[in-house]
């Protein structure tokens, strides 16, 4: 609680001075306050990469599936097969980019 210092009896009007009781408690706080705010970052941080690492894995993955999925169908489409027994192209194409999916 902050203490008054009495008036000067020289003046008629004396402006009150507060002072206050100076402890560390105060900057304690601001320490700890502090000490949230850069560990929440830094947990924010961690996670947003571990979530960027593994999108960039799982896409390494789908090209990789890909690529080998056209591998086999180029060579099922070397083999001689009954052409009545034939399954019509897909609808995509071969070539794969490294680009990421379309998000809505």
């Amino acid at each position: 609680m902050p203490k008054k210092i009495p008036r000067d009896k020289n003046f008629s009007q004396s402006v009150p001075v507060l002072t206050y009781k100076k402890n560390g408690f105060i900057l304690l706080e601001v320490l700890v306050a502090m000490s949230l705010v850069a560990i929440s970052w830094i947990g924010l941080g961690n996670a947003y990469q571990l979530l960027i690492l593994r999108l960039g894995q799982e896409q390494h993955k789908r090209l990789k599936i890909h690529q080998e999925l056209d591998q086999h169908e180029l060579q099922q489409s070397r083999l001689p097969i009954n052409e009545s027994a034939r399954v019509p192209h897909r609808n995509r194409h071969i070539t794969h980019t490294t680009r990421p999916i379309d998000q809505k």
